[in-house]
């Protein structure tokens, strides 16, 4: 069987990357507070949908089709409250943001067909926060086509070092951990040592960290270097956005 979707509910999706410690839980609330984004989501499901593409353990008729079911399904639940946040600390949190009465309100809306007719109205923005996916942005793309945009929140190496000790041991180790691993000689690694989990392996906890800092940094380098993609993905480096915003937001809003 070959599995394919030929509708989509969804128009535009944005995704929000970075590696763990880079400020996406500064950024996040901005995004939220643009016209038309809806709050963003931490839907672990489509970071292991990508990755398992990426490593090419799931064929990729059906990575495309269940990424965009996916993303269809929480659209359209985000325009009926469903599953709503209201946890007040969460960073994907309805009370801690300027939409809450959005969302109250659409609690009390109808649901099925009239969903459409505000669709059209409301063009709803789909939004999800990823963690270290930029790797694996071929399965977005592939599946979204031009509907995808990515946000990539970089910050230099140096300031991430500490953040990545305080969990490394944890990965694998943890049930509250939701790293995807493999196993390598009775030990676990994360999914992206794939290529250098000998290395991984016989690593101390320190080397691990900045061996995982340095490969996951080399993507988004040679992005940058290569200039492709610049109309779906966009960089905001978080030392100088911290700094002066102004034109980083200029540029996202346009």
């Amino acid at each position: 069987m070959t599995y394919k979707r030929n509708v989509a509910f969804t128009d535009s999706i944005l995704v929000l990357d970075g590696l763990t410690g880079t400020g996406k839980t500064l950024f996040a609330p901005l995004l939220a507070s643009m016209e038309s984004v809806q709050l963003p989501r931490f839907e672990y499901m489509i970071e292991y949908l990508c990755i398992a593409y990426n490593e090419g353990s799931i064929r990729g008729d059906a990575s495309k089709a269940l990424l965009n079911l996916l993303a269809d399904t929480k659209c359209y639940d985000g325009m009926i409250s469903r599953e709503i946040n209201l946890r007040p600390n969460d960073l994907s949190g309805a009370l801690g943001n300027k939409v809450i009465w959005q969302y109250l309100r659409q609690l009390f809306m109808p649901d099925g067909d009239a969903v459409m007719e505000r669709k059209a109205k409301e063009t709803p923005i789909l939004s999800f926060v990823t963690h270290q996916l930029f790797s694996c942005r071929k399965a977005l793309f592939d599946a979204f086509f031009q509907r995808i945009k990515i946000v990539e929140m970089v910050r230099h190496p140096y300031f991430l070092v500490e953040h990545w000790l305080s969990y490394q041991n944890r990965i694998g180790m943890h049930v509250r951990d939701l790293t995807l691993c493999g196993e390598h000689e009775n030990g676990s690694y994360p999914w992206f040592a794939e290529d250098w989990k000998e290395e991984y392996s016989i690593s101390s906890e320190f080397e691990r960290v900045l061996l995982s800092i340095a490969r996951l940094m080399d993507p988004i380098y040679k992005h940058v270097q290569s200039q492709t993609d610049t109309e779906r993905v966009m960089i905001i480096p978080f030392e100088p956005f911290v700094l002066n915003p102004n034109p980083f937001l200029i540029d996202l809003e346009s």
